[in-house]
């Protein structure tokens, strides 16, 4: 009797293998296919080696689709999204593997535009599972596929080297202490209500910025410090006894195309702040305040106008109950534990 091969895992990663490592936003990409190393899946790195981008992508093409030509039917196909522009023009060479499975990142025409470009739409269109952040996001994929598999993340992995702390926490986590001192970290040019809190001197509260800021110049305001860029393997150095998910041009609401955004996905930045031990702040609108509420890891507050009198309001009892909370739920963010959670269902 012939024997029956092994169906493999693999794990498709768009790009250069050592710029993987260096760009700034490799952090959650990384840690997800770490995590799936960890599992059994192979990492299969694809990538131009031409200076024209055009010719660099048609490259890429014609290496994914020879290795298409290589999987066989019981194989899992795991890719990361967005990773290949022109998704959709390879992935007919896969469809003779039954698990094609993806994971959203991010959806650049949703986040930016208020809807989803027929291109993502199609890049989307041929995977048969799909792992969204949060069952906000799943109904709205539902409605666009609704004969598709998904699985809900709840909120992505942030992984740290031990060397942050005896079991991978920062090293401020056992000294937090209630205060209105503020984290924000993120990309602070594109952050375009963190010039209205500079404006307003912060609204009662103190601020530490953390990310790139070209555009805005100068910060000039008693109540708001700029930090600097921080590497994201290293995050002990995190100041404040809150963490800040925010985004809009507004500092009374999360308005706009970003506001709709948040309603549905899961910040990176989120899981930043639980990796460190900060409990955290979100708006009542996002798809985040219900994890808030329902673990007590933190604040939800309508406008960054509430924010000094709901901190005011909170004891060193409940702040120190949240800190508790927040190292508990930090073990498994840290051991990215929702991944492996819903890869032993995709998988099953």
């Amino acid at each position: 009797m012939k024997e029956r091969k092994v169906s493999k895992k693999y794990s498709i990663v768009i790009g250069n293998r050592n710029a993987f490592y260096r760009t700034a936003g490799y952090k959650a990409p990384h840690d997800v296919r770490i995590t799936l190393s960890s599992l059994g899946f192979e990492s299969v790195f694809f990538d131009g080696n031409s200076g024209i981008k055009l010719v660099s992508l048609l490259q890429i093409m014609l290496r994914l689709v020879k290795f298409g030509f290589h999987l066989r039917k019981d194989d899992i196909l795991f890719v990361q999204y967005p990773s290949y522009p022109l998704l959709f023009v390879v992935m007919p060479f896969f469809l003779h593997c039954r698990n094609r499975v993806v994971l959203i990142h991010d959806f650049h025409s949703l986040r930016l535009r208020g809807r989803m470009s027929l291109l993502e739409k199609l890049n989307i269109r041929f995977f048969n599972k799909v792992i969204v952040h949060t069952r906000n996001m799943k109904d709205y994929l539902s409605t666009l596929y609704p004969g598709k598999q998904y699985y809900v993340l709840g909120c992505f992995g942030y992984m740290l080297e031990r060397s942050n702390g005896g079991d991978g926490r920062s090293q401020r986590e056992d000294r937090r202490t209630l205060s209105a001192e503020i984290c924000f970290a993120g990309n602070l040019d594109k952050s375009v209500f963190v010039r209205r809190l500079v404006a307003e001197n912060g609204i009662g509260c103190k601020y530490h910025l953390y990310g790139n800021l070209k555009t805005m110049g100068s910060v000039d305001a008693p109540n708001i410090i700029y930090e600097g860029v921080f590497h994201p393997d290293t995050v002990g150095c995190l100041k404040g006894s809150w963490g800040l998910v925010w985004d809009g041009d507004s500092t009374s609401s999360c308005d706009g195309f970003l506001g709709e955004y948040l309603k549905i996905i899961a910040p990176h930045k989120f899981s930043l702040y639980i990796a460190v031990g900060l409990p955290v702040i979100v708006w009542s609108g996002s798809a985040m305040a219900d994890v808030v509420r329902n673990k007590n890891i933190g604040i939800v507050i309508n406008s960054l106008y509430d924010l000094k009198a709901k901190i005011e309001s909170i004891s060193q009892g409940e702040y120190q109950s949240m800190i508790k909370n927040v190292h508990e739920f930090g073990l498994q963010v840290r051991d990215n534990l929702m991944l492996k959670i819903v890869m032993s269902d995709v998988m099953g």
